[in-house]
């Protein structure tokens, strides 16, 4: 996994609150058009598959990181504000 400096949107802990909040955007009526619906769609892919595998134990960080390994890396290099997605 990429490491992203602490404040950009693809650091773990900045992008499962991101996630988090679009999952939030989904539930509302009518939808946000602007949700980032990869993301919530990967954070609750990630969870299902977690749970699945009966890998109850994780890190909130460990789901992050799944998922952030989960998406293309070419449908978020433009959430990167670090530079690290360049690399």
């Amino acid at each position: 996994m990429t490491a992203h400096h602490p404040t950009c949107p693809l650091e773990p802990a900045q992008w499962l609150r991101h996630a988090t909040a679009a999952v939030g955007a989904l539930t509302q009526n009518p939808m946000d058009d602007l949700t980032d619906r990869d993301s919530a769609m990967a954070l609750a892919d990630t969870i299902a598959l977690l749970v699945e595998l009966g890998q109850l134990t994780l890190t909130l960080e460990d789901v992050a990181a799944e998922a952030l390994d989960m998406l293309e890396p070419e449908r978020i290099a433009d959430m990167c504000e670090c530079g690290a997605a360049d690399d």
